[in-house]
Formats: C-alpha cells, structure tokens, sequence
C-alpha cells in the first residue's frame, strides 16, 4: 500500500473529527467523503493527480447535492416556538398596515402584533383580512387573506 493512501485515509479521519467537534454545524463532512473517494482511488493508482481531481470532484458534489437535504433534516439554528403556530394563521388588520409610513398593527388568534405588509407597495386597511406568511422578529408579515397561499 502507497504512502498516499495513508495521507487520504489521515484526511477523512481529520474531517471526521474537525466535524465532530463542531457538532453544531455540518462544514467538513463533505471534504471527509472526498478523502475516502480518493484513498479508494490511491488504492489502485499511484497517480496522484487523479486522487487530487476524485477528492475535489467529490467533494463537491456532496456539498452541491448533500447539504442541502442534511441542511433541511437538521437546523441548529432553528429552534421553534409557539409564535411558530401563528404563521398561516387568519388575522385582521387592526390599524393601517403601511410599510412606507412604518406603522400597522393586526390581531391574529386574540393577540395585537406590529405587522408589515409582504408586499412593500401595498397598504392593507383597517379591517381588512390578512393571512400570515412569517415572523420577523416580533413583527408579523402579512398578506391579503385573498392571495394564493
């Protein structure tokens, strides 16, 4: 067995733990699966620029097409709350929602929230039936209740 192969194998290892270590986030694991596909590579050629494309090809394919399914499984960053029940949810304007004048209010499930339109050009009026489309902050965004959802 090559030297190289040692290398590549000393690569997932490392990966695998800067990956480990920094649980929180999912950075170097991709690096890891690009080191093993070029130690199975070391394994039949001493070539050492093939190993170096297989390592930098795969590696970024596993970032192209891996993280974003890994990145939708898990969120570390998200962390929900009952506030998270509300988007969706039905809501009347209260007073004028209107983003130039930075002003509006709405009542969504019995409670008065500061709102902003989605819709940057549009002023909802008072009464007016609304649907919430997130949270920022402690602002809701809302939309016409008559718009696609």
């Amino acid at each position: 067995m090559s030297l190289v192969v040692y290398f590549w194998l000393a690569g997932v290892l490392l990966f695998s733990l800067i990956e480990w270590i920094s649980a929180t986030t999912i950075d170097t694991v991709w690096f890891a699966i690009g080191s093993f596909a070029a130690m199975l590579v070391a394994l039949f050629t001493d070539n050492l620029t093939a190993q170096v494309v297989v390592f930098l090809i795969v590696s970024l394919i596993s970032v192209l097409l891996l993280r974003p399914l890994v990145k939708k499984h898990i969120n570390p960053h998200t962390v929900p709350t009952n506030a998270d029940q509300l988007i969706g949810a039905a809501a009347t304007v209260t007073q004028t929602v209107d983003n130039v004048k930075a002003v509006g209010q709405v009542k969504i499930k019995g409670q008065v929230w500061t709102a902003r339109s989605e819709d940057d050009t549009v002023a909802l009026e008072e009464g007016t039936l609304v649907t919430v489309v997130r949270l920022e902050g402690v602002k809701a965004i809302v939309r016409p209740a008559s718009h696609a959802e």
